[in-house]
Parts: structure tokens; C-alpha cells; sequence
């Protein structure tokens, strides 16, 4: 599964750079730097193969939500949904196996129900879904259809179907044996102007607009529906207009951009995202359910990334362009999330105040935003993501010493991979690389066979020596990076960690070997910047000249 944050990445601690020719050693191992740290904030999508393109808004504690549902159930049938939502977060957290096991538990205990409450439409659609998520596409399909036939007035059936059509049609453009980072790939070098690794016959291509022009029809029928039953009032039909937003501005508008490009269109995916009537699904919802974080701050956020997108500002000139009509409704926004951050409920105020950071960020008011994810912190100190969007900000103003107290902070209430390795991160700015080694030892500690861990370990210790034996430790950390991500990692892992083998083919001697893997990467991912200044940097692989008395 991949994951990709298009407007509110700022990756704070950039790692990349260009390599040296072979015989410049110092250098090469001055640009062995930790992994990028990315922040993920404001409107995040990804892809993944059970579900195509799905909104992200709050990251989970992953582990600690799926303790809390394991704990939950009670071993019977009416496990089913809690069995789901755990496969559902353990493809989230890069779990395949454990997700597949869960959606396989999730299907027969659908059935099990089904057989108890056969004219169940809802209870039909979970298990169309479940199918879905377990890539059993044609008997998904199949059994969404039908749960629309019996249930033609529940909004719900129909807005699933349209989203596995829309996978679908996906599945289609990628492949249909693609890996799982195969969508990201593709939107990659749909962004890059390069032309995609597979192309799909004129037929398929047909097939994938049929499918897209389907499921556009679908979620319009699902909304009226929506809109029908609940009279146009509450959190239902304010939840069909999100879905429907995030079609419309996300889904369709980059699928049908890439299918452009499949037929020889020079086109960017990216200009038809958040179009207006995306915009206006999102304002409907917010209005419909203003008691709802997610939705307010999401309407709050998307008018300011679809200004963006539509105008093509530098980030620092957006806020200052955006119409006043535009910045009224992002105020309207942060004064609906202030007034639920005042709630007794400390988990709900805590969410609001989060949501009003975000929202603080992007309209340039730093210091209310830096303010709101404090008081978060205070309400509840368990969210993971506040702490990460303060880090964020920090690190974005170059406010590292700042950056090492806020993560000690963190360290004092929870000890985590993640927050090691942002301390290391500050740590490496400052120029405290054995600091920034502790850091990384003390992470190992934790998740020896975490991705970033070991990448992050190898990448210091070449920093620190060339000996022999610093780089066989370094190779033995490679190691554990490769089968992490072997296990399943984004086109961006996977690119990180091309790059740092081949700095370390480099030390060794094997620069026709790191030219070769940089080749590689950028087949896969050929807008990076980086990959391309550190295949320059190794040169052609030509001998120098020899110098002359």
C-alpha cells in the first residue's frame, strides 16, 4: 500500500543529495544523511489494492486500536465488523499478511450472518466489501450489485459499489498483477510527464472509462439518495457528499488524467483535482454536519489546496491570493473547530484542536496554529499526530534545538520508534551525529527490523567510518532494510533505500553497481531530482587521465 500526501507534505529533514565520483570518498560518505522524515498533513490519499484511492484525515494508533478490537471480540458472528476494521488498519500500518488473514475472518462471518439475515442489504455491502478487500474483485462486484437490487434506498450499497468500481478501473491502468506500490508508480510518472510502465490496450482503456463514467453516476445516485431519506439533514447525507467529494477531486479527476495521458494527451492529472463541484460537495458536507472535525476541517483545508492547485502559486503567495469569499469560509471553518476544542469530551476537543492547527498552518497564522496543537497536547496526550504536526512546524522553521526539547517531551509520555528517529533527525541538523547514532541505537532497541531504523543505522555508521567493518555492519542494516521492504514499502522507501545502497556500492569500491541501481530508480521514479544529481556525480564510469610529471 502506498500513501501520499500531495499538498501538505513538507518534508522537513531532506536526506538526499549527489553523489561523488568513486575516488572522492569524503565527500560520498558526507552525503550518507538519515532517511526523509515526511509530515503528512492536511488532505492525504492513498492507494492500495483492496480499496483504490482513499481519503486519510486522523493516523490511528495502530497497534493500540487493534488491541483495543482483538480485546473486543466476542467469538461469534457479530465479530464481523470488528474483525474487518482490523484488516482495514493492519493494510493501513503495512501489514498485508495480518490484513489478509483478518478481511478472510471478515467474509465468513458476513456469511455466517447473511444466512441468520439474508434480506440484510447493508449487511450484504459489508460483505461485498470485504471481498473487495480481499482482492475477490469479480464476487465483490457481484454481491455489491445485488446488495443495491435489495436495498435500492440504503445510500451506503450504492456508494461502495462505486468505489470498487473506481478500483476497478484502477486495476486496469496499473495492471492487473501490479505490486502494491504499482499506483504510486504510475501517478509518479503521470506527475513527471513520462510515459507509464504499462500501458493498457485501446480496449482496456475503454473499459476503465466505463467503469469511471459507472461509478461518477453511482455516487451522484448514492448522494440523492442520501439526501431522499435523511431529508437533506445529519451526519448520512453529509458523509454521501464527502465520499462524493473525494471522488470527484481526488479519484476521478487523477484516474481519468492518467487515462488521458494513456492516449497520448499531454495533460497534467493534477489540474482537475479539487474542481469545484468537489468544492462544493465538501462545503455541503461541513454545513450538513457542522458537529463533525473530520468534515469542517476538511472543507476548511481543500479551499485553500484547490485554489492552489487551480492557480499554481509558490506556497507562500497561496494565503495572500485566496479570494476573500475563499478565506471567509477557511475563518468559518477554524471558528466552528475553536468552539468544539471547548468541548468536556477531552478526546473530541483534542481532535478539534489538531484540526485547527492544520487549518491555522495553511492560512499563515503559525502562531495560532503552534498554540492550538499545544492546548491538543494538554487535552489529550496520546495523539501521536499532534505531537508529529508541532514537530512539523518546528522543523519547517529551521527551529531545531526547539525540535530536541518538544521530542524529549514526547519521550518523557511515550517512548516510540518514530520519535527517536525525529530526534536523531534534529540531532543530525545540529551536527550532533553521535547524538543522532544514540538516537538510532535506541530505536534499534525498539523495532530492530524497522525500515527506517535500519536504514537510518546503516546510513550513520558509513557517515561515521569507511573501515571495512563499519561498512560490513552497515551491509548487515542494509540487510534488514531490503527485507522490510521487500515485505511491502512505497515507491518513496524504496527509492531511499536504492539510494543509500548505492552510496554504500560507492565505499565499497562497486560504483558500476551504484550506477546501475540509480538507473534503476529512476525507471521507476523519474522526476527525482535526486537520484539524478547522484547519478551525475558518479561520472560516466570513465578512468581519469593519467597524470603526467
Amino acid at each position: 500500500m502506498g500513501r501520499r500526501c500531495l499538498f501538505g507534505t513538507w518534508v522537513v529533514l531532506l536526506w538526499a543529495g549527489s553523489l561523488a565520483w568513486g575516488a572522492d570518498r569524503p565527500a560520498l560518505r558526507e552525503l550518507s544523511k538519515l532517511p526523509t522524515l515526511t509530515f503528512d498533513v492536511g488532505v492525504t490519499f492513498s492507494f492500495s489494492r483492496g480499496r483504490g484511492l482513499r481519503l486519510w484525515w486522523d493516523f490511528p494508533d495502530y497497534p493500540a486500536e487493534i488491541a483495543a478490537l482483538e480485546k473486543s471480540l466476542k467469538g461469534d458472528a457479530w465479530d464481523a465488523e470488528r474483525v474487518h476494521r482490523i484488516g482495514e488498519l493492519a493494510r493501513e500500518m503495512g501489514d498485508d499478511a495480518r490484513a489478509s488473514k483478518a478481511f478472510e475472518r471478515a467474509v465468513a462471518l458476513y456469511r455466517e450472518r447473511l444466512k441468520a439475515q439474508p434480506g440484510s442489504g447493508l449487511l450484504m455491502a459489508s460483505l461485498g466489501q470485504a471481498l473487495g478487500d480481499l482482492g475477490k474483485i469479480e464476487e465483490a462486484e457481484k454481491t455489491l450489485r445485488e446488495a443495491a437490487r435489495v436495498a435500492p434506498k440504503e445510500w451506503r450499497c450504492w456508494m461502495l459499489l462505486a468505489q470498487l468500481l473506481e478500483n476497478q478501473a484502477l486495476a486496469i491502468l496499473t495492471g492487473p498483477a501490479a505490486g502494491g506500490s504499482a499506483a504510486d508508480e504510475m501517478l509518479a510518472r503521470a506527475f513527471a510527464g513520462v510515459s507509464p510502465a504499462h500501458l493498457p490496450q485501446p480496449a482496456e482503456l475503454e473499459r476503465a472509462e466505463r467503469l469511471l463514467d459507472e461509478a461518477r453516476d453511482t455516487h451522484d445516485r448514492a448522494v440523492a439518495i442520501a439526501m431522499e431519506t435523511t431529508q437533506g439533514n445529519g451526519p448520512g447525507a453529509a458523509k454521501a457528499h464527502a465520499e462524493r467529494g473525494a471522488s470527484r477531486g481526488f479519484t476521478q479527476a487523477l484516474l481519468r488524467g492518467v487515462l488521458a495521458q494513456m492516449r497520448g494527451q499531454k495533460v497534467d492529472p493534477r489540474q482537475k483535482m479539487l474542481s469545484p463541484d468537489s468544492l462544493a460537495d465538501f462545503r455541503r458536507a461541513a454545513d450538513l454536519d457542522p458537529g463533525s472535525v473530520e468534515l469542517v476541517a476538511l472543507a476548511g483545508l481543500c479551499e485553500v489546496f484547490g485554489f492552489a492547485l487551480a492557480q499554481g502559486h509558490p506556497w507562500e503567495a497561496i494565503w495572500p491570493a485566496l479570494p476573500e469569499e475563499s478565506k471567509a469560509r477557511v475563518r468559518r471553518a477554524m471558528e466552528r473547530l475553536e468552539r468544539l476544542g471547548q468541548v468536556k469530551d477531552a478526546r473530541v476537543a483534542a481532535a478539534a484542536l489538531d484540526a485547527l492547527g492544520m487549518v491555522a498552518y495553511v492560512a499563515s497564522e503559525e502562531k495560532r496554529a503552534e498554540e492550538s496543537l499545544r492546548r491538543a497536547v494538554k487535552r489529550d496526550p496520546s495523539r501521536a499526530r499532534t505531537w508529529e504536526m508541532l514537530a512539523m512546524i518546528l522543523g519547517a522553521g529551521g527551529r531545531y534545538e526547539e525540535l530536541v526539547t518538544w521530542c524529549k517531551e514526547r519521550l518523557a509520555y511515550r517512548d516510540t520508534v518514530r520519535t527517536r528517529l525525529l530526534l536523531a533527525k534534529a540531532y543530525e541538523k545540529l551536527g550532533q551525529l553521535a547524538l543522532a547514532e544514540e538516537q538510532v541505537r535506541a530505536a534499534t532497541a525498539l523495532a530492530p527490523n524497522d525500515f527506517y531504523v535500519s536504514l537510518g543505522y546503516a546510513a550513520l555508521l558509513m557517515r561515521r567510518s569507511e573501515a571495512p567493518e563499519v561498512l560490513a555492519e552497515a551491509n548487515g542494516h542494509l540487510i534488514r532494510a531490503e527485507q522490510a521492504c521487500a515485505a511491502g514499502c512505497t515507491l518513496q522507501q524504496w527509492v531511499e533505500l536504492v539510494l543509500t545502497r548505492a552510496i554504500h556500492l560507492g565505499l565499497s569500491g562497486e560504483e558500476e553497481k551504484a550506477r546501475g541501481l540509480l538507473t534503476e530508480c529512476l525507471n521507476r521514479d523519474p522526476g527525482n531530482k535526486e537520484v539524478r544529481q547522484a547519478l551525475a556525480a558518479l561520472g560516466d564510469g570513465q578512468k581519469r587521465p593519467e597524470e603526467r610529471p
